[in-house]
């Protein structure tokens, strides 16, 4: 019978998983951002499915997200497996399985219940630090309990000081005193996986909280926000956001437009010297188009707009093309592109951190600029990620950020480049020996 081998396209160093040649039944890997902690997980699933038939699971904080993570990844890697019959592919059902009794199943943590009832012989749990605790202590742990070999593996960057740093801490003190856990925090200095020069750049559009914690695992960095709540508190100022201190200066306006579901915002920013005011903040829900172009139109009258620039992405091409008729060069349509938002948020930034603007102590506007951040894709390209909170999607944060691109303040060398970005690597072999 001809042998398979899974071919890894990694390149095996710098990890130092030496320690971990003997059995663990828990293990947590605090590796920095894309250090490769997913592909590591994907490669060790299918290895130890074939190995050592059983259920294994890989859980993310939602199922779409577990989709998006980890499906094509994983399927990619087995490529070989699938087409030689070895492993069958389960589409609806996120799965794949051997006609020996191996089978990797992804789940979402967001319904935990439904996991219930089942032995498992492994579990990966990423991006701990966004789970509830229950999902391992309630649901996954008994499920482990009575498969002789059974292990668990918790993945993620840090996010604070949360249950996942005391899982990681639990896991130190375990391993030091000889018991069953595993404990893993490798920075970029200690992978040596990523280049430099992005590095560099990465720093130049980052906090540097967000850039400590992405990149070197400080558990509290201060913030997470690609824009520093240091900087947005030294802006707020008490009297702004309140349109009756229009003094009749020239105003520019962004709008963030929204169907159903998000909010409609519109920003007035008044030039004040050197500095633009927030005049006015209008939040809308649930409305018609018309009536969002009637609110920007009665915004129209009640201001000195010099310029307005809309949000133009899918249904609101309609809408900047109604404004373009009436108010002609004044509107601006912007494209939303995942380049485009990271150049208008790091506008913003810039505005924030030159004291450029004054906006109003507002809970809803801080939160939608504390839940901006900077994430990579498998390619390492930047993109946004952006927190859901209170009813919000950085519906608030957009339209200032639109209004804010208004005011002249792009850069040029503000584009976003990567390069030289070598895929991780791990030791695999070594870590297998230990499960």
């Amino acid at each position: 019978m001809k042998t398979l081998r899974i071919e890894l396209s990694w390149t095996p160093r710098h990890y130092q998983l030496e320690a971990a040649r003997r059995r663990r039944l828990r293990n947590v890997l605090v590796w920095h951002r894309r250090a490769g902690k997913t592909e590591f997980c994907a490669g060790l699933l299918l290895t130890e499915m074939l190995r050592h038939p059983g259920l294994y699971w890989y859980i993310a904080p939602y199922r779409n997200q577990a989709r998006r993570i980890l499906w094509d990844r994983l399927k990619s890697l087995a490529r070989r497996l699938i087409t030689t019959g070895i492993v069958q592919v389960r589409e609806v059902e996120m799965a794949l399985a051997t006609t020996g009794g191996g089978r990797i199943e992804l789940h979402g943590a967001d319904h935990p219940d439904a996991l219930r009832g089942v032995g498992l012989r492994g579990v990966v749990y990423d991006e701990v630090a966004q789970m509830e605790p229950t999902t391992w202590e309630e649901v996954t742990l008994p499920a482990l309990a009575d498969q002789p070999g059974a292990w668990e593996i918790f993945i993620g960057t840090p996010k604070g000081l949360n249950h996942f740093k005391d899982l990681y801490d639990r896991a130190v003190a375990e391993m030091e005193a000889g018991g069953p856990s595993y404990a893993s925090l490798l920075t970029v200095d200690d992978t040596g996986v990523i280049d430099r020069g992005f590095l560099e750049r990465a720093k130049r559009i980052m906090t540097r909280a967000a850039f400590m914690q992405e990149f070197y695992c400080v558990w509290d960095a201060g913030g997470v926000s690609l824009i520093d709540p240091a900087d947005v508190a030294a802006c707020e100022l008490a009297e702004a956001g309140d349109p009756r201190r229009y003094a009749n200066g020239t105003c520019v306006v962004g709008v963030d437009l929204a169907v159903r579901g998000d909010l409609t915002v519109a920003v007035v920013l008044e030039r004040t010297g050197p500095r633009w005011i927030l005049r006015e903040m209008l939040e809308r829900r649930n409305v018609p188009l018309l009536e969002q172009v009637e609110d920007i139109a009665r915004i129209m009258r009640d201001y000195r707009v010099s310029r307005l620039v809309v949000d133009r992405t899918g249904l609101g091409e309609a809408v900047v093309e109604t404004l373009e008729r009436r108010w002609g060069g004044v509107v601006d349509g912007v494209i939303m592109t995942p380049q485009r938002r990271i150049e208008l948020v790091q506008d913003m930034r810039l505005a924030f951190a030159e004291r450029r603007i004054a906006i109003p102590p507002h809970d809803g506007l801080r939160r939608d600029l504390a839940g901006i951040r900077l994430d990579w894709t498998n390619r390492g390209q930047p993109r946004l990620e952006i927190d859901r909170a209170g009813g919000s999607h950085a519906d608030r944060a957009m339209a200032l950020a639109l209004a804010v691109s208004a005011i002249g303040s792009y850069l040029p060398g503000a584009e976003i480049a990567t390069a030289g970005l070598t895929r991780p690597s791990a030791m695999l072999d070594d870590f297998i020996g230990g499960l």
